[in-house]
């Protein structure tokens, strides 16, 4: 059996060389903490053995700043990456079981735990998720409890049980009655006259919703009536006997609610008269602040942005006065609606690549504003082989925030011959529009990125293959 399980092709960056700690050849015993990966004599070797019972060893060398990184982990155990695919000897790229062997002069010869390759999935299953008695590995369709409790599968303890006859004597439901249901909901009568609620403030809806109710209440206490008897410890015996009280005489009620009976006639009614009342203007009133903005203010405050010249979409407009505060984005015409109340409002416009200075706004009317952003100018990569990374950060408030550090760190690159990189960290620090860019990152290369002193919390992200610039993939850290 293997020692451990690892996921196929996937790049995985540290992978155990070593099954005990590596010693010094001079005398047996000292545990050598500075194996390099060019150490003097090296020679490294990988054994491995597909499903299909093929064998190869292939000679593997450790490199600092590629593909194959060696790395000193604590107490002389020591790891090495292995790429998914592009590697110049190995990948991780066949489900099997390897290990490395190897010898440098200053250390005794050693050899590696045997590592297990397989899919992601089963890793999941096997190593990683709960084992339930009920279910085998956690996660599957069946529930988790006995047969015949609550929630588990129910069973007929005198056999011979037939779920086709069962659904057959359920027909109360049928597809006219479906129609109708569609002819109701689905663009239809009751679509028309909610429309129509939302708009008017003259009619005494109320009651007649209140007729609506009463009819509801009744067939409602009818249906439960049948419904309280069904059992409730999941014995499918019953039900044949349970679902004979659903008999013709109940779907000739629901025919008389719905198929052009008393329920039909009354939304038939509503919808002539056409409109709410004055008692329902509330109701009418929180509709429209739904569908016109951000807030439920009497005032209607509508902000326009653009560019100087052209509108912009997905702006967040920001209304501030106290402890309230009020978001919204714009449309595709660079608008958003608000219902606010009288008072003085700091006002905020945020969008990456804009800048925008706060100012103020008095509410005491009805208002509509334009507000103009600034674009900001992205630093031009360096040559044609990078591209420039940009971000914009932002505070615990949503605020643009300045001198906040964003570092990347590259961990691949892109497969070019003759080429190598430097895997330093690289950190810029936010400008005074919360903007973050990284004028160089290699076209088609894997890096890390991170912020603040989030590091552990870090992103992995592959840079687009052309391009001058692009949006770097969102972080979430402290700092």
């Amino acid at each position: 059996m293997p020692s451990m399980w690892m996921d196929v092709d996937v790049a995985l960056a540290e992978v155990p060389v070593n099954s005990v700690s590596l010693m010094s050849s001079s005398d047996f015993v000292t545990v050598d903490e500075g194996i390099a990966y060019n150490e003097s004599g090296m020679d490294l070797y990988w054994h491995f053995v597909t499903t299909a019972g093929v064998t190869t060893v292939t000679s593997v060398t450790p490199t600092t700043s590629g593909v194959y990184d060696w790395a000193h982990q604590d107490h002389g155990m020591y790891t090495i990456e292995i790429p998914a695919s592009g590697g110049g000897s190995i990948n991780n790229d066949r489900e099997g079981f390897g290990y490395f062997t190897g010898v440098c002069d200053a250390v005794l010869p050693w050899r590696g735990p045997t590592i297990g390759f397989r899919a992601v999935g089963l890793n999941d299953k096997l190593c990683n998720w709960l084992y339930s008695p009920y279910r085998g590995l956690a996660g599957t369709a069946l529930p988790n409890a006995n047969a015949d409790a609550p929630f588990g599968i129910p069973t007929s303890d005198a056999g011979g049980l037939d779920l086709d006859t069962q659904l057959a004597n359920t027909h109360e439901v049928t597809a006219a009655r479906m129609g109708a249901l569609t002819d109701l909901i689905d663009g239809g009568r009751l679509d028309l006259i909610l429309d129509i609620i939302a708009a008017d403030t003259t009619t005494d809806i109320p009651g007649t919703l209140s007729t609506i109710a009463g009819y509801l209440d009744t067939e409602v206490a009818a249906i439960k009536a049948v419904t309280d008897v069904l059992p409730d410890a999941g014995a499918l015996t019953t039900i044949a006997a349970d679902t004979a009280r659903l008999t013709a005489a109940r779907a000739a009620v629901l025919t008389d609610l719905i198929d052009g009976g008393r329920l039909d006639l009354i939304l038939d009614g509503l919808a002539k008269t056409g409109a709410d009342s004055d008692t329902l203007k509330t109701l009418s009133d929180e509709i429209a602040a739904i569908e016109g903005g951000t807030g439920t203010g009497a005032r209607s405050v509508t902000i326009t942005v653009d560019d100087g010249s052209d509108a912009l979409e997905n702006a967040t407009v920001r209304f501030t006065e106290g402890a309230n505060t009020y978001a919204g984005g714009t449309n595709a015409s660079g608008v958003v609606a608000f219902s606010l109340d009288d008072a003085t409002y700091a006002v905020t416009i945020t969008k990456t690549g804009y800048t925008f200075t706060p100012t103020t706004l008095v509410v005491d009317g009805t208002e509509a504003e334009t507000y103009s952003m600034t674009a900001i100018s992205i630093t031009a990569p360096p040559n044609a082989s990078t591209t420039t990374g940009v971000m914009t950060v932002y505070d615990e408030e949503g605020s643009v925030e300045e001198s906040v550090e964003v570092s990347v760190q590259i961990i691949d690159g892109p497969g070019t011959d003759g080429i190598g990189y430097d895997s330093a960290e690289w950190t810029e620090t936010s400008s005074a529009q919360g903007l973050v860019e990284f004028a160089g990152i290699i076209l088609g290369a894997r890096y890390k990125i991170w912020r603040g002193d989030s590091k552990a919390d870090a992103e992995t992200f592959t840079a687009p293959t052309s391009g001058d610039s692009f949006d770097l993939p969102e972080v979430i850290g402290r700092g």
